[in-house]
């Protein structure tokens, strides 16, 4: 079978180029896809080749790590957990102005993001019951 374009039958068009612009769209559309895909597999090359841990935890991929060493470098350089969290802006503060919590707040979401995937697997791991895994229905 051939791709989807070659299954497409246009009829006459009240505006001419129409196919021409909907083929080049289509070029377009899968030009981009296979850069995105050369593109996560060099990201994912890149983080591989860091030796890093932070892709152990669930949740969190190239992307996310790749954001986090980034943003942070060498997580050593910090005194404490508490002067990491200060940092990128997960501590608990009384005042903070809005152009430090602009700046790190790439990181948050990264982290943010990861806590939120993990209490979603916790949370359907809490949902399959004993028969659940098996298939059974209620």
């Amino acid at each position: 079978m051939g791709s989807i374009s070659d299954t497409i039958f246009v009829h006459e068009s009240p505006f001419p180029g129409t196919p021409y612009l909907a083929a080049d769209l289509l070029a377009d559309m899968r030009r981009l896809d296979e850069q995105m895909c050369k593109s996560k597999k060099k990201l994912a090359a890149a983080v591989g080749a860091s030796g890093t841990s932070l892709t152990n935890f669930f949740g969190v991929g190239p992307f996310v790590t790749a954001t986090v060493i980034g943003d942070v470098a060498d997580v050593s350089r910090f005194a404490s957990r508490d002067h990491f969290a200060a940092y990128n802006g997960t501590a608990p503060v009384e005042v903070s102005s809005e152009a430090l919590r602009s700046l790190k707040r790439r990181i948050s979401n990264a982290i943010y993001a990861r806590l939120r995937a993990d209490a979603r697997h916790a949370a359907s791991s809490a949902n399959e019951g004993p028969g659940r895994a098996t298939g059974e229905r209620h």
